[in-house]
Formats: structure tokens, sequence, C-alpha cells
């Protein structure tokens, strides 16, 4: 399992959860969200960010469970919430997935470390370009959603 973080300037950190099939509270916030956090904060300061907001897949229990919405309550970070189950406003899911699924299409791999290389190095090899677009395409898709009481 790998989960990833990313910007408009693209990938802050992408952190693999080796033999697991799904992502559970503890190895979100004690893996995932302890290094993010430290990745990110360090580049805070060049950063003209004033205030942000951590959106992340909200139909998954670990990013709902009391652990983890504990954990950012205590650390000050501001969830943006969205209705769970909506594919059209998760960049991952619009964007980023099919991206790497095209780039990655009919290759074979023959360990089980294979792919998740290969998926790592196609994420260095997205063009910052894509990572605005998509980024840009996400607040577009929140807009027209918000416009439509809901629906995209």
């Amino acid at each position: 399992m790998m989960v990833v973080f990313f910007n408009k300037q693209g990938i802050v950190i992408s952190v693999m959860l080796p033999g697991q099939k799904t992502v559970t509270s503890s190895g979100y916030t004690k893996t995932c969200l302890t290094l993010f956090f430290e990745v990110f904060l360090n580049r805070r300061p060049i950063s003209r960010l004033s205030f942000w907001s951590l959106h992340h897949e909200n139909a998954l229990y670990a990013h709902r469970a009391g652990a983890t919405t504990g954990y950012l309550t205590v650390a000050g970070i501001k969830v943006l919430e969205y209705s769970p189950y909506r594919p059209g406003l998760a960049p991952c899911d619009f964007g980023l997935f099919p991206y790497i699924n095209t780039c990655m299409k009919d290759r074979k791999f023959s360990t089980e470390k294979q792919p998740i290389a290969a998926f790592e190095e196609e994420l260095d090899l997205v063009p910052r370009q894509k990572w605005e677009d998509w980024i840009d395409d996400w607040f577009m898709r929140m807009l027209k959603c918000i416009n439509n009481q809901g629906l995209l």
C-alpha cells in the first residue's frame, strides 16, 4: 500500500506501508501523517502559505477514526470536508492514478517490489504542470459541486 501526499508543486512525500492491503488509523497517523508533517512543515518556512488544509479520502475508516481526527485536532490541522465516495472531488482519482496507470500500461513485473519501484519512478517523472492542472481542476470541480448543490 502506497500513500501519496502532493500539492500544486508536486509530490510532498509518498509513504510505503509494507504488507498492508488497507490503511489503518494507527498506520496512517503514526507513519503517514507524521512523515508528511515532518517534510511539509520543513518546507513551509520557504512557502508563501499563511494557512492550509488537509484534503484526504474521507471514505476510508482510517481517515475518519477517532485516533486520526484526534491527532489532527491536537496538531491544529484543518481537514477540508467533502462528501465521501466522490471520486470526482479527489485529485488522485481523477488525475494522478489514471495518469500513472497510463504510464505503466502494458508493463510486466516479476517481483512484488518492481511495481512499487516503477510507481515511485513515474511519480518523479510527472511534469510540474500536471500537478498544477490537477489542483486547478480540483478547485473547478469543487466550485461546480457547490454551485450545483452537491452534484458534479
